[in-house]
């Protein structure tokens, strides 16, 4: 095993490559970097603790099942999103059978990217953000609109990071953005008469 102050200063690929050869200090030190990460994620998505808990678990599991697929030559943080959102886009879709209607799932979803200049309707979000306004207009966005939403403003990725992680087009991805804030400022405008 290596000396801990050596692990500490690797990057999350030089980790995944050692842990890869079976060294599960450099596990360790992941699971300590993205733990807070990748459980809030899922709690935003999901939006129930017991399940964001039971994904967590699963989310690492898979990362230990899957370690030796990840190329180390690639940016950890995006492969290990996909997967952690791919294992989310599972669990949806079995909700959705089990509760016919995916709305109950996401109704706590809350999240907005200024990155695009959009900087009065971010201030009104913050202001509004635990009304029942904001959390209907946002669960009336379609799921990947929302998607692109979180990725970008809690988990701070850029589009062509989220693009990778959506498996879509960069250009996809900017055209959901800007569709999303348009609904989002269209629904608002029309109930607080502002913006």
């Amino acid at each position: 095993t290596m000396a801990k102050e050596n692990l500490e200063n690797l990057s999350d690929e030089a980790l995944m490559a050692l842990y890869q050869q079976g060294e599960m200090q450099a596990f360790e030190f992941l699971y300590t970097r993205y733990e807070k990460k990748i459980y809030n994620f899922l709690l935003r998505r999901i939006g129930d603790v017991e399940s964001a808990q039971e994904l967590f678990q699963n989310v690492f599991l898979t990362l230990h099942r899957n370690r030796h697929q990840f190329d180390t030559k690639l940016n950890f943080s995006t492969w290990f999103f996909t997967m952690a959102n791919n294992l989310l886009k599972n669990e949806f879709k079995r909700l959705y059978r089990m509760r016919k209607n995916l709305e109950h799932v996401l109704i706590n979803f809350t999240a907005i990217d200024s990155n695009n200049g959009h900087a009065e309707l971010e201030e009104l979000i913050i202001k509004q953000e635990n009304t029942q306004l904001i959390k209907k207009a946002l669960s009336a966005l379609p799921e990947s609109q929302r998607e692109i939403l979180l990725l970008s403003k809690f988990e701070g990725f850029t589009y062509p990071e989220i693009a990778e992680i959506m498996g879509c087009s960069v250009a996809s991805v900017k055209q959901k953005a800007y569709r999303a804030y348009l609904t989002l400022r269209e629904k608002l405008e029309k109930h607080l008469g502002v913006i």
